[in-house]
Parts: C-alpha cells; structure tokens; sequence
C-alpha cells in the first residue's frame, strides 16, 4: 500500500495500484491526484518539510497553468517556475524494493526533489523520463516530493521558438515504478527496455529479435528464466521461447532472443490494423520477477519517388492530419479519454495517416495510432531555430534518443521527423552540421525506418530538402501567398526538377471561424466559405498527383497561439477543421469526410451562415453518394450528379423568412440519407458600411466617417467605403463628382429594402473609428451598468457621464467585476508616426481615485506570409507602477500600424449592494495621435495638422527637415495649391502635402504652415 499525505497531515488516500504484483511482478503505481501546487519561484528549501508557503492549491494531474491564459491573446501567458509537491508513506512490505519516479511528461524542464535534497533535473518538455529514488525513499515514512517546472525560454532546449503556446506545468501522468532488484533495465531514457527486431518477413513466416535489456543491482550473481511470448489479436499463443540469463552482480546486460511466427499476417493500416502483444517474462523459478508487454505490428514499406507509399507491397495512400495536443479549458493538460476522442474523430474524418507535431505526444496516442492503423510521423520539438552550440545539440539530440527508444515498437511510426521549418531563422554551416548528425543518429538507431523533415514552403531544392531520406514541405498556397490553384504548379516543377526526390506536403491548411461567413469569400478573411474553397482546391491536386508521397492537412484542431490575433478570436489558430473545443466540425471537415471516408456523407455546407440578406444564394452539399436531390420550402429543385464528392444548386431562391434547406440521397444498399438546415431571410435593411481598403475609420453608433485623404473627390469617395449587398451611394447633397468632400459634408446610404441612412464627413485623432481587438470585454449588462465594448475607447468620446438608460457605456470593461486584466489592439490601417497617446481612464462615476499599471507596445505593419503571421511589438511606455488617476498622457515618438495598451493591474473599484467591492478593469478613451510624417527639429501640432517653424526656412530646408512614413510616400511644398520652388522663402500661405501608398490605397495629408 502507497498513501499520501494532505499539507496538514490529516487527509489521507489510499493510491490505486494500476498494475498488480502477482501479475506483472512490477507495480506501477498512479501518483495523479492530490498535489499541492503554487505559482511562481520558490526557494527550495520550502519542499524540505512542506511549510513556509501559505500560497498553495489543490491540483490533480495532469495539469497546467496555462490551461486559461495560454490562449487569451497578447502573447503574455505565464513563463516560469510552478512547483508540485505531496508527501507519501510506502507500506513497509516494500522495503528491499527499488523505485523509480516516471513522468510521462512536463514541459519544459522539471527539478526533482525528496526531502528538499535535489535528485536531478530533465530538459525537455515532451518525452517521458525518470528518476531512480531507490536511495531515497524509506517506506514506512513520511516523504515529501517536490518538482519545480520551468516553462521559460532556455537557449540551450527545444524548441526556442513555435507558432504554439508552452504550456507549462505537469501535463501527464506520474507514476511510481517499483520493482525487485533484478528486472528489465527501466533507466534507458525511460524507453520500455525492450526492442522488437523485425529481421524479415513473408507470406509463410516473420522472424523477430526479441532484445531484452536486464538489469541486477543485487550484491550477488542470480540464475533467472527470461520467457518470451507472442500472442495474436486472440490471445493465442503463436510463438514462445525460454532462456536462462545469468545476471552479473551490479551489471546490466542485453539478451536477444529469435521467435518465429507461421503465416503471419500483417500490420496494414487501416486496411487491416492487425497487432500481436509480445509478453517479456523474467521469473525466479515459478515466480514472476518482472513482465512487460509490447505491440507487434509486422509489415514492410517503402517511399517511391513516382507513387509515394507501399506498405506490405500495395500503394498506401498518406492522406491525413497534423495534430496539436491542445483543448479548451484544458490545454495540454490531457485525459487518455480527450485523447482518445480526438483519435477518433481524425478516424471519422476517414484520414489514413497523423502527422504528430511538432514533439512526442502522449503514450496512449501512439497505442491509439497503432490500433486505428493510422500511419504516423513522429518528430521531435526542433522549430524554427538551430542554434550552433553544443549543449543545444546535446539537447536535441537527447530528444531524439528519447523519442526513438520510448516509441521503437510502435508498428505505425514510419517516419522519424528530424525538424520543421528551420530554415525560418537563417541556417549556418554548423547549425546543418547539427541537423545531418540527427540524421546520422537517427539512422543508426533505427536503420529500419525513413526520416523526414518539413521544411519552409518554396524551399524545394535547397541543402534542408536533400538532408532526410524523405522530405516534405509547408504549403500555403492560397493563404499566405499566391493562389490555391498554384499549389499543383509548384508541385509539378519540382517534380521535374528532381525527378528521383520523393517529396510530399507536410502542411496546408486555411484559417476559419464558424461565426464568421461570407457570400464572396477570399483568402484571409477566416470565413468557413472561404475554408471550403481553399481545402477543395487544394485537395483535388494533390489526389491527382500521386507522387506526393504524403498530404497533410494542418491542422486537425484549432489550437493555442497566445501570440496570434486574427479571425473570430485572439490567442487561437483556426485552420483546424474542429473546433478547439471539439464541439464543432467545420465545413471543410465534412469535405474530407466525403472524399476519405467510406461512411456515407451528405451535409450542406455554410448551415452556420443562417442569416441572409441576399434574394438567392448557391447551396453546395459535399456527399460521396451518387445522385442528390434538394428541396427547398418543401419543393424538389431536381436532382444532380455528385461530382468530386461535391454538388452545386446555383442560385436557389430564398423566400422571406425561415427557408428549410434539405437534401435527400440513397446509397448502393438502398438506404435513404438527409441533412437539413434553415436559413433565415430578412429584410435587407442593412445600411452599415465599412472601410473598403482600411483607409478611413467608420463610426457605426453616431454615422460617422474619419480620416478621409485630404483632396478627395465626389467621384473618389465611393471607392473608400464598403456597401452592404444591394446598398446604393446617394451623394447628391455633397455635390457634383469633382467637388472636395470636407468636413461636415453629409451623404446617405440607401439599403436594399430602401431604408436611407445619413453619414457625416468628420475629422478626428488617428485612433478614432479605427478596428479594435481585445482580449476580454463585457458585451453585456450587469448589475445594472450597461454593456461596456471595446469600440467605445476610439469613439472620440473621452468625457466621462454613464448612459445607463441608453443600456450602453461610454468606457470598455474588460468583463464582469473582478474579470482582471486584459489588452487592446488598435488597428491604424497602416503605418503612421504615433506621437502621443492619451488615455482617459474608468470615470469616476463608477470609482473614485482608481489607477490603472499598463504598459503600451507599438508594431509595424506587415505582409503576411508562410513566415511573418503575427505582429512583432516593442514596448515603448512601461507604466507597471503608474500612480496617476483618470487620465494619463504618454510620449510615443514611433513609427507604427499597431498600437496594445496591456492593463495589467487596476485599482478601481465599484461598490455593489450586498455584494461588496469588486475591482474594474478597463478605459474610457485611448487617443492616439500622429500622422504620415515628423521631424526631429520642428513642432508638429497633430491635432491641428500644422507644423510650426522656429524661423525662416526655404522650401528646400523646409523639405528637409520633415521625414515621411512609408515606402513610395511623397512630400510636396505648396502655395496656394501649386508646388513651391525650392528657394522660396516659407510663409504661412504655404502648405505641405503628404501622400502615403500603402498596398492598394492611398492616404493623403495636408499640414498648415504657422510661426
């Protein structure tokens, strides 16, 4: 019996043996539940009695901290040390035994300690490891474990850097191992201490090396019987064989033992997943000693450069999924049950193949990968950087031993993945010096297996894509770059490049929310159209190119990106085709399905899109059955030919109101299928517009427009805003198609339905009207204070009164009382020089005396690509022990698109009846201020749009001294409208005039001149 020990040394709980002596003659013992866990550093000599922190909760394995930060948005997830500690009691039957602490995994380096005594430390966030606690623990006594994690950065342990989140914290099972003294050699960088040798296979019979390593830390020399038996998926023996080992003193050694199997039959995918269990039996006369059991998967395979994958002699088509090890509300922090869930969702989808990236996953996902037959890449966590020194590739290629030797016996591994996309940061010499020694190593570890790497998109032909026996690339054709219809063509050239290269896809994929939906879809606006077309494109080429020898969707889930800010919510990457909570299967999943899978499909595609304005609309169904037939409101509209696992209805008529969408199909067998869906058509009232290249800001709640370039025209206007569908422009009371729009001009949007609307022309700070992200905000009423939104800080209204019977606010909230801290983006357009932003914080109608700790960070705009996907911030105000209330002023002096503000303490407080004090995060107003240019020497009034000169300056010196923001930007003197000559005196009749190109927009300026 094992027992641990509550904080106060009262609770007690007995831990369930998971595995028992009598049949395994090993325990193995579940240390998951009860541990005390805090947040932060500690010193270490706390974990020697379990006093000195008051600061301790109650946590069961698996677990980490970041189950909820991790993908808040902002990149500003928890970095550093948790520490875990219980105490336990060993029955005293155990004394004489020997114990040995496994994890299957934290992330990223775990401390050890007994009794506060350090016992070792592991390097690494993703393979199992152990520690040999034979010396140390004492059964019959109380003993206190501790583990300190540390998720931070560390230079010299993979991976730097990735486009996911580290969770930290203790995210799979612990367990006790406790063993007699001589039993198989557990400490071989915790792999199962034996290996399965397939040396050659037929129809008529395999032949497999059994190796066995053994241990005796006994003081003397022991005779044992080492038994080796195979059984098939019956529990039939079909082959055995005994030897007697004799076991050196105090030495471990290898033992290999030849079994024969008759007619085997094969591991073969998910064509036929078919294991045997290899038992290793060490016994002391008829008494077990110690026993292990292995999967047996037999089979053969190879990579043709002409037709991908033969396994067991047949073609075998790679078509599957990558897969993160994430969830909502939990992260990494993984049961075996989500585990197998999302295992069987990729077998649904009907996929044949899982990349497992971007490191080891968990060991019940490799069982669940041999027993569904999914073929299956494994790699280690090398990404994006190599960083050329030695404890670095010690490192990795620990990870590496790890990774092989834990999961050698696992029949679906194919390929051993040696990195992803490492040449992202530059590579040196010595850096592919490391990664050819990881191929040396994984070669001589495993010879039996190919190794692969996914290397950058259009990287074909460079040092990395020749480094492995097999290679793939990270496509995004379609997303990042170029056309989805490109990806064929990239593929073909470099088939014809290098004819005997057997290359593959590793990634491809597209990003999409289930809210957001679209009647004309294109790249990177994340709609679930848009997903669809992208994965039907995508696929279509490749199914004809059959010497892609593997095609790899990324990803199978959304999952955590605290850095990424885009699509329906921060802190996620949604090119999964499930949801991150798994609730949902994305359209795309379903087209998959169709195509993949042998379960009949029919589903109609864009179900969520349940709210149209428009008259008609094209209605797809994916089905991989053979005719189609749809009825709208009751009424067949005929019957049509599935094509590619797809059929379109062009244009079907919705009426007014609820439409139910329906489509029938029978299958081979005779059996009817349906799917439904209603949609529901409204009145096209819709008199909201939208900046149509990001150039002016619009204000919804008051009808207003800002930040129009100076000089445009009647006729430009209409270029510089997004109608709605049907909407119309009426900008008669402007004037005629030449007239300046200026200031306080009014013009109307006329809807579909007729519904006019007015909008006014107004000028404003260059904050105001723009986009905005958040993290957290209250889109509700509580207690009742109105809803307070984001929007509401560049409204251009920084005064303070509360409009509760208008039930919204004139401030932003980051949630409900006490929700804590949050960040805000906004969105510029485009890159400005930000001079100053001003900040009116919570009003004191709400709180009195409050004050907010924030820090301000500012990036520059960027074109997205495979490589930049994500802002790059620097922060330029640090006001984490700010004391000012209400309203705080900050110098930005910067050039940028994007502007956070990180609320990360506050002191305002409201005073609920009954309910108490509760703290308040959030502002009132953020302006910003700045514009297309600055200068070192003179004052730029922003607000006003004037520049004042000191002195008397030409035109030329004038010129000079101003500096412009980006690239194509132009800069013009002028007097009375016309250019000015360089040797002309500067008087306040004079202006400049400022232009900005910025992708397929222009921004214009025009600042006065004042003395």
């Amino acid at each position: 019996m094992v027992t641990i020990i509550s904080d106060s040394g009262v609770e007690t709980q007995q831990i369930q043996l998971t595995k028992l002596s009598a049949r395994s003659g090993r325990l193995e013992i579940s240390l998951n539940s009860n541990w005390d866990f805090h947040r932060g550093p500690l010193d270490a000599d706390v974990n020697r009695s379990g006093n000195g922190c008051d600061e301790w909760g109650r946590v069961d394995l698996p677990h980490t901290w970041n189950a909820l930060d991790g993908y808040s948005g902002g990149n500003d997830y928890f970095r550093g040390d948790g520490w875990y500690r219980k105490t336990i009691r060993l029955d005293g039957s155990l004394a004489g035994r020997r114990f040995y602490l496994h994890f299957d995994g934290a992330n990223l380096i775990a401390d050890l300690y007994v009794d506060g005594r350090h016992v070792g430390q592991h390097r690494g966030g993703y393979s199992a490891f152990r520690f040999d606690l034979t010396e140390l623990l004492r059964p019959g006594e109380d003993q206190l474990l501790a583990v300190k994690v540390n998720n931070e950065r560390h230079e010299d342990v993979a991976p730097l850097s990735a486009d996911f989140t580290f969770f930290g914290g203790i995210y799979r099972d612990v367990k006790l191992l406790v063993t007699r003294q001589e039993h198989i050699d557990v400490m071989d960088h915790a792999s199962p201490g034996v290996f399965l040798h397939q040396k050659s296979l037929s129809d008529q019979r395999a032949r497999i090396d059994v190796q066995v390593n053994l241990i005796n830390h006994a003081t003397a020399s022991l005779k044992r019987l080492l038994r080796i038996e195979i059984a098939d998926a019956d529990g039939s023996i079909v082959a055995r064989r005994e030897q007697p080992v004799a076991l050196r003193a105090g030495c471990g050694s290898a033992r290999f033992i030849t079994l024969e199997i008759d007619q085997p039959r094969r591991w073969d995918g998910i064509r036929d997943p078919y294991l045997y269990a290899v038992t290793v039996s060490l016994l002391d006369g008829e008494t077990l000693v110690d026993s292990l059991r292995q999967p047996l998967g037999l089979r053969e395979f190879k990579v043709d450069a002409v037709s991908g994958l033969f396994l067991n002699g047949s073609h075998y088509d790679v078509r599957g999924v990558s897969r993160h090890q994430d969830s909502e509300g939990k992260g990494w922090a993984l049961s075996a049950d989500d585990h197998r869930r999302d295992v069987e969702m990729i077998e649904e989808l009907g996929a044949s193949a899982v990349r497992l990236a971007h490191y080891q996953h968990a060991p019940c996902v490799y069982d669940l990968m041999d027993e569904k037959g999914l073929v299956t890449w494994a790699e280690i966590p090398l990404v994006n950087e190599v960083p050329a020194t030695e404890a670095f590739e010690r490192n990795v290629r620990s990870q590496l031993l790890e990774l092989v030797r834990q999961n050698y016996n696992h029949p679906s591994i194919l390929f051993w993945g040696i990195c992803n996309e490492v040449s992202l940061c530059g590579m040196g010499a010595d850096s592919f010096e490391i990664l050819k020694g990881l191929q040396a190593l994984a070669k001589s570890e495993d010879p039996g297996r190919l190794t692969t790497n996914a290397v950058l998109g259009r990287c074909d032909g460079e040092d990395i894509w020749f480094l492995t026996d097999i290679v793939a690339e990270n496509t995004y054709f379609g997303w990042y770059y170029d056309a989805a219809e490109d990806l064929g063509r990239w593929a073909d050239r470099a088939r014809q490049a290098y004819p005997q290269r057997a290359f593959g896809v590793s990634e491809y994929g597209a990003g999409a929310g289930v809210g957001i939906h679209s009647d004309e879809p294109h790249a990177g606006d994340h709609s679930e159209e848009y997903q669809s077309i992208y994965h039907e494109i995508s696929w279509l080429q490749m199914r004809r190119r059959p010497y892609l020898w593997s095609k790899f969707i990324w990803n199978m889930f959304d999952f955590a990106v605290d850095s990424r800010d885009e699509g329906e919510r921060a802190g996620i990457n949604d090119k999964g085709l499930v949801t991150y909570d798994r609730k949902i299967r994305k359209d795309s999943f379903f087209w998959y399905k169709a195509n993949w899978s042998r379960a009949p499909v029919l589903y109609i595609t864009s179900r969520r899109f349940n709210v149209r304005k428009r008259p008609c609309a094209d209605i797809k169904i994916y089905s991989n059955l053979e005719r189609v037939e749809l009825l709208v409101n009751g009424r067949s509209l005929g019957v049509r030919q599935v094509e590619d696992c797809r059929v379109i209805f062009p244009a079907v008529g919705l009426a007014m109101g609820d439409n139910c969408i329906e489509a029938k199909a029978v299958d081979r067998d005779s059996h009817w299928h349906s799917d439904q869906v209603h949609w529901q058509r409204i009145d096209n009232d819709d008199t909201d517009i939208a900046a149509s290249n990001g150039v002016i800001g619009v204000d919804l709640d008051n009808r207003r427009i800002y930040h129009l370039p100076y000089g445009t025209s009647v006729a430009e206007l209409e270029g510089l805003i997004k109608l709605p569908f049907g909407a119309v422009l009426d900008v008669s009371a402007i004037g005629s198609a030449g007239r300046i729009v200026r200031p306080g001009d009014r013009f109307a949007v006329v809807a579909a339905n007729g519904r006019r609307r007015e909008y006014t022309v107004a000028r404003g700070a260059l904050s105001v009207a723009r986009p905005v992200r958040v993290n957290k905000e209250l889109l509700h009423g509580i207690f009742g204070y109105p809803a307070a939104p984001a929007v509401k800080v560049v409204d251009g209204n920084d005064s303070f009164p509360l409009e509760q019977e208008k039930h919204t606010a004139s401030y932003w909230l980051t949630g409900d009382a006490n929700q804590g801290s949050g960040h805000l983006r906004i969105d510029l357009g485009a890159d400005y020089f930000i001079h100053r932003l001003d900040s009116a914080w919570l009003p004191p109608l709400l709180t009195e005396n409050g004050v907010c700790q924030y820090t301000v960070e500012v990036a520059r705009d960027l074109e997205p690509d495979a490589t930049v996907f994500v802002e790059h911030y620097d922060m330029v105000v640090d006001r984490r022990r700010n004391r000012e209330p209400l309203r705080t002023a900050d110098a930005i002096g910067r050039c940028g698109r994007f502007v956070r503000i990180n609320i990360l303490d506050s002191s305002y407080k409201v005073e609920l009846p009954l309910l108490g004090s509760f703290r308040l995060f959030g502002a009132t107003q953020f302006t910003v201020s700045g514009g297309l240019l600055y200068s070192e020497h003179l004052a730029v009034d922003y607000d006003t749009r004037c520049i004042v000169l000191p002195c008397r300056v030409t035109v030329a010196e004038l010129r000079d001294q101003l500096r412009v923001v980006g690239q194509g930007s132009e800069l013009k003197v002028t007097l009375r409208g016309e250019p000015a000559s360089d040797h002309m005196q500067v008087t306040e009749h004079h202006g400049v005039l400022v232009k900005s190109r910025n992708k397929n927009s222009v921004r214009r300026e025009y600042y006065d001149i004042r003395r």
